[in-house]
C-alpha cells in the first residue's frame, strides 16, 4: 500500500506533502518500542522516519562511524541529539537499518546506540517491508519522513533531495522547525472547536484520559458535530491501544515496563465509567499467578541489565553472557524466558566490541 499524493505545495521553500493520512501498518520486528508497534498507535505524537547502515569494512572510519555509514538523520543532525532535545515531548524517532536483515545484525544495531549514543531510538530492520509511505526514499538509507499529530505525511523524501530544493543549511532549519510545529500542536492541540482542541491537549499532551474524555462531554453533538465525533473515537482508540500495549509488553516478557504502563493508565483513566470495565480487566491479568511470577522474574534480570541502562560497559565480561544464559535456562518455555534468549546477541555484540574479540569468537 502506498501514500496517494494530493499535492505538494511549498512553505517558505521546504516541501511539504499535503495528502492522506499514511497508510497504518506493523513494525516486525522492533525493539526499543514501549508496547506500541503500529503506526496508528502512535497517533497524536509526530514520528521521524530515517535509516541507516552497518558498515564496517572501510578500517579509516573514525571509531563512531565504523559501523554507521550514513544516516538520513545524522546528515541534518544525530538522531541522539534530535531525541534529547525533543524525545521528553513526545517525538518518536524510527530508524531502519538497511544492512540488518539477519537477528545478529539488529544485535549490532543495538549495541551501537548503547555505546555511542545517551538515547535509544526505535529500530527496525530493512526485510521488515515497513515504510511504504516512501515514494521517492525507497530503499535509501538516507530518507527522510516526518508524520504528523494527526498521522498525516508532512515531508518525504532524502536528505539530498530536500537539501537540494531548500539548501543544505536552510533545510536543517526548517525540518527542525517542522518538528517543533508537531510537538506545538501536541502539546495545544488542533483542530477548529476550541473544546476539541483542549481534549487533544489533554489526551496527547499530557496523556490524561478521563480529562478529554470530560470536556468532550460538556459539549452537545449538535455543536461539536463530526470533529467532536472524531475526537471522541481517538480517546476510546487511546485507551485501547494503552490496554493492547500493556499486553504486547507482557506477552514479550517486559512485566515491570507493563506494570508501570498500568498503573499510569489506572491514574490517568480514573473517574470515567465507560472506561471502569475495560481498565479493570486488564489489571485482572496482574493477579495471575504467571504474571507475578514473571514481575518476580523481570525484578531479577533487572539486576543484570543494569549496566546496560547505565551504558556502563567497561566491565562488560562473558560472565554477563553466562548469567543471562543461565536466568534463560531457568526460565525455559516462559515470556521472561524467551526475552532472556533474544538479548544474548546483544550481549554478545556488547562483549565483542568492548573486549575486542570477534563476534563469531563469543561462545
Amino acid at each position: 500500500m502506498h501514500l496517494r499524493i494530493v499535492g505538494l505545495v511549498l512553505l517558505a521553500g521546504l516541501p511539504l506533502w499535503a495528502g492522506e493520512p499514511a497508510p497504518d501498518y506493523e513494525f516486525k520486528p522492533l525493539t526499543g518500542h514501549d508496547g506500541r508497534t503500529k503506526l496508528s498507535e502512535l497517533y497524536g505524537q509526530p514520528v521521524v522516519f530515517s535509516g541507516f547502515s552497518l558498515h564496517r569494512q572501510d578500517p579509516n572510519r573514525a571509531p563512531a562511524n565504523r559501523i554507521l555509514a550514513t544516516d538520513g538523520i545524522h546528515a541534518a543532525w544525530s538522531a541522539d541529539e534530535l531525541l534529547g532535545r525533543h524525545g521528553k515531548k513526545g517525538l518518536i524517532v524510527v530508524l531502519r537499518n538497511q544492512s540488518w536483515v539477519a537477528g545478529m545484525h539488529g544485535a549490532h544495531a543495538r549495541s551501537f546506540w548503547l555505546r555511542f549514543f545517551s538515547t535509544s531510538p526505535w529500530l527496525t530492520p530493512a526485510d521488515d517491508q515497513a515504510l511504504p509511505i516512501q515514494k521517492e526514499a525507497a530503499w535509501s538509507d538516507r530518507f527522510l519522513v516526518l508524520v504528523g499529530v494527526d498521522g498525516r505525511l508532512v515531508i518525504e523524501g532524502t536528505v539530498e533531495s530536500l537539501s537540494a530544493k531548500a539548501g543544505p543549511d536552510s533545510f536543517r532549519s526548517r525540518f527542525k522547525k517542522a518538528v517543533e510545529s508537531e510537538l506545538s500542536r501536541r502539546k495545544k492541540g488542533w483542530g477548529e472547536h476550541a473544546a476539541v482542541r483542549r481534549a487533544r491537549a489533554a489526551l496527547f499532551g499530557k496523556g490524561e484520559l478521563a480529562k478529554a474524555w470530560k470536556i468532550l462531554e460538556r459539549v452537545s453533538d449538535d455543536k461539536g458535530g463530526a470533529e467532536l465525533q472524531r475526537a471522541k473515537s481517538e480517546v476510546q482508540a487511546r485507551l485501547d491501544v494503552s490496554i493492547h500495549a500493556i499486553g504486547r509488553l507482557l506477552g514479550d516478557g517486559r512485566y515491570l515496563d507493563a506494570q508501570v504502563q498500568l498503573k499510569a493508565l489506572q491514574k490517568t483513566a480514573r473517574g470515567v465509567d465507560a472506561f471502569e470495565k475495560p481498565v479493570a480487566s486488564v489489571s485482572a491479568r496482574f493477579d495471575t499467578e504467571g504474571v507475578r511470577s514473571g514481575l518476580k522474574a523481570d525484578t531479577e534480570l533487572q539486576k543484570q541489565l543494569r549496566p546496560l541502562k547505565k551504558r556502563n560497559f567497561k566491565k562488560f565480561g562473558i560472565q554477563a553472557l553466562v548469567k543471562l544464559r543461565a536466568f534463560a535456562k531457568q526460565h525455559e518455555g516462559t515470556p521472561i524466558g524467551d526475552r532472556a534468549r533474544r538479548l544474548e546477541p546483544l550481549f554478545k555484540s556488547l562483549f565483542a566490541a568492548t573486549q575486542g574479540v570477534p563476534y563469531n569468537r563469543v561462545e
